[in-house]
């Protein structure tokens, strides 16, 4: 009944989370919990409810999680979340890190990209060689936001509280227990089916200390197993530099650049297939005109150059058609590819 899932985020480049394991003894040193008598749904409901202010006192400050996650369709990974209050930290160890800047953006690290050698030629491509961390604009990023963008927010223990209640994400099957350790520390277990994973029902595990704090949840299903430890105070979280950071705008740039012959060829024969459709839809004639391919060819380069914000590509009217010229405004190195009309279609010729 988490809402973070490590198994779905490893398999996105985009949310993916991770860390040390929580050594055993996190749970295991604890005072040996006397089993109480078994509760009802309703007061594990008033018990999670009432944790909710001590959790969010605690949390305040900043926290930190960590733990793993072991499923039969992704295997093993780890779980580590730092939130330090306007900035977040989400860490997947090889699988590569992010960084969260609350209404600013999410830095990536660049290894989440795909192969080693496509994100060194992009870089290669836009003279950057050397930047290990990609940067995604977004002013509406909330790292208090469970159902925003945010990795780190998924992970909040008093988010968590709140979504294990709240019967629009969980229900509550079967028949609780809690157990009190001899310092005051209460350890609830249940069941119940998370909503937010299409159903998936779950035992789980969670264990409020003395002061009704959050300090650990451990949630089992039939394909994993996610078990999180909490701490709280202070946290520290640095901004990766301007000097090894690159845009996600740039990176895309690079993308194109580092095979712009393929890219211009591409798109030139996209073109044809477009101009040569709108062709067949006209009754009776079906002959391509030359204006068509023009102003297919104006909207691909205007769309295309947006997309990366930088002006990679150009046209140019031809008598029975359009040139599409693909420049590296590093290099200046370009490729040119013609589209003209040859009777009911269009044909791609290089310049």
């Amino acid at each position: 009944m988490l809402p973070y899932r490590s198994s779905a985020l490893l398999a996105s480049a985009a949310l993916v989370v991770g860390a040390a394991l929580v050594p055993a003894s996190a749970f295991a040193n604890d005072p040996t919990p006397t089993p109480d008598p078994a509760i009802s749904n309703a007061d594990l409901v008033a018990a999670l409810t009432a944790a909710e202010t001590p959790t969010v006192a605690a949390a305040k400050a900043g926290w930190l999680a960590q733990g793993g996650d072991a499923s039969s369709d992704f295997g093993n990974s780890t779980i580590k979340a730092i939130y330090a209050v306007n900035l977040g930290l989400a860490d997947a160890g090889a699988d590569g890190s992010m960084v969260e800047a609350e209404h600013s953006g999410t830095y990536m690290t660049l290894s989440t990209l795909g192969s080693h050698r496509s994100v060194k030629r992009a870089l290669k491509a836009i003279k950057r060689p050397h930047a290990t961390w990609m940067f995604l604009r977004d002013t509406s990023l909330d790292l208090r936001d469970p159902d925003g963008d945010s990795a780190v927010a998924q992970l909040a223990p008093d988010l968590l509280l709140k979504e294990l209640v709240d019967p629009k994400h969980t229900t509550l099957v079967g028949t609780p227990t809690v157990a009190t350790g001899a310092d005051g520390s209460k350890t609830y277990t249940f069941a119940g089916a998370d909503l937010d994973s299409e159903g998936v029902y779950e035992t789980g595990t969670l264990r409020l200390n003395p002061s009704g704090v959050v300090t650990s949840v451990k949630t089992v299903s039939s394909s994993d197993t996610t078990t999180i430890g909490y701490s709280y105070g202070a946290q520290h979280v640095t901004l990766p530099s301007r000097k090894s950071t690159i845009t996600f705008e740039q990176f895309n740039e690079g993308s194109i650049l580092s095979d712009l012959s393929t890219e211009v060829k591409s798109a030139a024969t996209e073109l044809a297939k477009e101009a040569t459709k709108e062709a067949t839809k006209r009754p009776h004639k079906h002959t391509v005109k030359a204006e068509a391919i023009r102003t297919y060819a104006k909207r691909f380069a205007k769309f295309a150059n947006r997309f990366v914000d930088a002006k990679i590509f150009s046209t140019k009217s031809l008598p029975h058609g359009a040139r599409i010229t693909g420049t590296n405004p590093f290099t200046h190195a370009h490729v040119s590819y013609d589209v003209t009309t040859a009777g009911k279609k269009a044909v791609v010729h290089k310049a």
